[in-house]
């Protein structure tokens, strides 16, 4: 059975989706406690209880919500709405356990759907969230329809909700309320409801910070024992609001392995580190000394070609030397054998004209 958590005194229509006050889909007087998608889920204790507490003519009407999220069976929700017989311009609610804080819902009053109306949010987380354990409001919000205001206690804004710690450490949990609500008294509790004060165990302190007063509770020598919830509440003449922390201890055994870890992925981590920036030193050192070897080679190809052609201009004007040289030998020897011919025949004409003389002067002698 889907339910949308609110009391009419008039017509009711069966709008599931929440919208912001007034809404035209109740035409009276209604009570938007929750408005909201929830359900009753078959097999559980789920449902909606009403009785009336207290004797004439101070009498109070309760009706009081056990319910789940209509998407989730384990989202739970716990809730009051009370109407004060001897102040009937008076409402009040009072909240337990809101899974959702309100993320999806309204919370108000109108007096029709047209009128006028009381709005205290609309899907906005305005609403602790609380737990099953919870036996006292967490939240109540006191609506009165002759002045359109409503009352509420102190809003408690946690700073720190759930905080792990080790064996022999320190844990401080810090709750803070606006100055502009009146306060009449704020205190700690353990889970037993036991109201804790400063001693050696405990240091509880308070400061302003602006628009805010901080209510700081210290724990000391953390030990397992000291695991569980610690509770700020707050009180004023309507009502009571309240925070929960959860403190989890873990033993030292635990913190060492989780050092050890963390140390160690740092010095895994490094150690990768530095062997990559090994390889990359290598790279580049085989990249400047192939670089330098082909510039190297470049250069030795360079004097080579040099080299060759400083010997082929040799050869070629070694070569053409030779080549007159023997030219001019040639030449030479030329002249030389033309020369030599030239005295042959002289001689030989001299010699036959000294033969011919001789003849001559024998005949004559």
């Amino acid at each position: 059975m889907i339910l949308r958590q609110i009391i009419c005194l008039a017509g009711c229509a069966g709008d599931w989706t929440n919208t912001a006050l007034p809404s035209g889909s109740f035409s009276g007087p209604t009570a938007f406690g929750l408005w909201d998608d929830l359900y009753i889920y078959s097999g559980t204790s789920e449902s909606v209880y009403y009785g009336a507490t207290g004797t004439y003519p101070n009498r109070n009407m309760v009706f009081e919500f056990y319910m789940a999220h209509y998407s989730s069976s384990t989202r739970y929700f716990h809730f009051q709405i009370v109407f004060n017989e001897a102040s009937p311009n008076i409402v009040t609610y009072k909240y337990y356990q809101v899974a959702d804080g309100g993320a999806s819902a309204t919370v108000g009053v109108q007096s029709s759907g047209s009128g006028s109306s009381i709005t205290y949010s609309v899907d906005s987380v305005t609403i602790p969230y609380g737990s099953s354990t919870t036996n006292t409001p967490t939240l109540t919000l006191t609506f009165n329809t002759n002045t359109g205001t409503y009352s509420s206690p102190p809003e408690i804004i946690e700073e720190k909700q759930i905080d792990t710690v080790y064996i022999g450490q320190s844990v401080t949990f810090v709750c803070s309320i606006s100055k502009d609500i009146p306060i009449q008294e704020i205190y700690w509790l353990r889970e037993d409801q036991s109201k804790l004060n400063s001693n050696d165990k405990y240091e509880i302190s308070e400061n302003e910070d602006n628009d805010l007063i901080k209510y700081k509770l210290l724990i000391k020598n953390i030990l397992l024992s000291d695991r569980g919830s610690y509770i700020c509440r707050g009180l004023n003449q309507y009502g009571s609001s309240q925070t929960i922390f959860q403190l989890k201890v873990n033993h030292l055994k635990h913190f060492f392995i989780q050092r050890l870890f963390f140390y160690g992925s740092i010095i895994i981590g490094l150690f990768i580190s530095v062997f990559f920036i090994i390889l990359i030193f290598i790279y580049h050192y085989k990249q400047i000394r192939n670089k330098r070897i082909r510039k190297k080679s470049s250069t030795t190809d360079e004097t080579i070609s040099s080299l060759a052609k400083q010997q082929d201009f040799i050869q070629h004007d070694y070569h053409q030397d030779n080549n007159s040289i023997i030219h001019q030998y040639l030449n030479d020897q030329q002249f030389i054998d033309n020369h030599t011919n030239d005295v042959l025949d002289s001689c030989q004409h001299d010699l036959f004209y000294l033969k011919n003389n001789q003849k001559r002067y024998s005949t004559v002698v």
